[in-house]
């Protein structure tokens, strides 16, 4: 039996933080798919089953998640959202289908640059404490993206707006066998943050207030906070 959803449309509509914020997961993990007149969605997929849920409650609350398949032994989840209308606004946005390796910043408001900010590091980044081979803990942030056009713009705005240094690394496609059948996979590249500046990063992205994010992202941030408090 085919359920109908009502998707609450002010959530993209209204282009506030959390507009912005869900465009930033779809940027990085999510896809669109468009083939008028009759197929059209935009579904985001993830290991974080709690963090689509976080997600879905917010646009459709009657929204199944999926398991989709396995990633390394774990479950990925998926959620779709079958709406003409939410298709069209993530493509108006950049966020278009085929994404991955022509990926364009979108134009948002810099105001909600964290926060979208922040849905693309949910979505494929991550946040690291470890130790280097002198036993000096580092914190390190990393965005991967198969666009380096969208990493480089990434980049400008976090070092002309917030003082943010990054470098930017490429890992180049190498040839892989997948059932039987050898392909080339896709060059990848990732923002590198590291030192003071990935700590100022990971406050400016996890601000106190902000009304989404991953559970398991959150919990690393606050790890950071707790260890580098700030000075008055």
């Amino acid at each position: 039996m085919n359920i109908k959803h009502n998707y609450d449309m002010n959530v993209f509509n209204s282009e506030n933080a959390n507009s912005y914020y869900l465009l930033g997961a779809w940027a990085s993990d999510g896809n669109i798919q468009w083939r008028p007149p009759r197929s059209y969605c935009a579904r985001l997929c993830s290991n974080d089953y709690d963090w689509l849920e976080i997600i879905k409650n917010i646009i459709c609350p009657t929204l199944p998640i999926s398991k989709r398949s396995y990633d390394r032994g774990n479950p990925t989840f998926t959620i779709t959202l079958s709406k003409k209308e939410i298709a069209e606004w993530f493509i108006k946005n950049e966020c278009v289908p085929k994404k991955s390796l022509v990926m364009k910043f979108p134009s948002l408001p810099e105001e909600f640059l964290p926060d979208f900010l922040r849905g693309c590091w949910d979505g494929d980044g991550w946040i690291s404490i470890y130790k280097n081979k002198n036993r000096n803990e580092r914190i390190t942030l990393i965005l991967s993206s198969g666009s380096y056009n969208f990493l480089l713009e990434t980049q400008n705005k976090l070092k002309t707006i917030y003082d943010i240094k990054s470098s930017i690394t490429t890992t180049k496609g190498t040839l892989k066998d997948f059932r039987g059948r050898q392909s080339m996979t896709h060059d990848c590249h990732k923002l590198n943050i590291s030192g003071a500046c990935a700590i100022k990063l990971c406050r400016l992205l996890y601000y106190p207030g902000h009304t989404i994010s991953m559970p398991r992202k959150l919990k690393i941030a606050n790890i950071v906070f707790d260890k580098y408090p700030l000075l008055d």
